[in-house]
């Protein structure tokens, strides 16, 4: 088992220092991309349908929209900042330093999620 995950970080590193840098932004942004699609579609496709209930229930919907949004601004604060600083140790094959950002940037967002949740619903 650990001989696979050796094997496929060497992949992973040499996808991301050999590969050209084109192909390399489009292979990491496409995921992100319909991601967010499919996000967007979705948020519409819900509007639409609670405003045939009512003009406060669309209205609901608007405003919890807004209160997602700036969750996700926490989150992807903390996903690039920690991700900077990650992709620095991944190419200088600190990978155990890595996992600790990985791990500290996650929890930080997940804690300014709750925290903001708190501020708003509490």
């Amino acid at each position: 088992m650990e001989e696979a995950v050796k094997k496929r970080a060497e992949i992973h590193y040499r996808k991301m220092t050999e590969m050209p840098v084109n192909k390399l932004i489009l292979s990491l942004c496409v995921p992100t991309v319909i991601s967010m699609l499919i996000t967007t579609i979705y948020n519409a496709a819900d509007t639409y349908f609670v405003s045939k209930i009512s003009v406060s229930a669309s209205g609901a919907v608007g405003i919890l929209f807004s209160l997602m949004a700036i969750l996700q601004a926490f989150g992807f604060m903390c996903g690039h900042g920690s991700g900077s600083w990650i992709s620095r140790l991944l190419g200088a094959r600190e990978i155990e330093r890595a996992r600790q950002y990985s791990t500290t940037g996650f929890a930080m967002a997940f804690l300014m999620g709750i925290f903001s949740c708190f501020l708003v619903f509490g």
